[in-house]
């Protein structure tokens, strides 16, 4: 299952928060509102692209079964 959490700037500009989120299964991807303003279809694609490779990472891993 892919999760998405927009967190807001104070709790994103904090270290030790981001750790948390990493430490608690989450994959974190920083970007700024400016940039978003600024290239909102490059940052658009940044975000489909870290989707596609979890998605992939996860298939990879999820156990294989033989077919009878």
């Amino acid at each position: 299952m892919i999760q998405l959490l927009i967190i807001s700037k104070k709790l994103g500009s904090r270290l030790s928060d981001l750790k948390h989120l990493r430490k608690s299964g989450w994959k974190v991807l920083r970007i700024w509102e400016h940039r978003i303003r600024k290239e909102p279809d490059d940052c658009l694609r940044i975000i489909e692209s870290r989707v596609r490779l979890r998605i992939k990472q996860l298939q990879m891993a999820a156990p294989q079964f033989d077919s009878v």
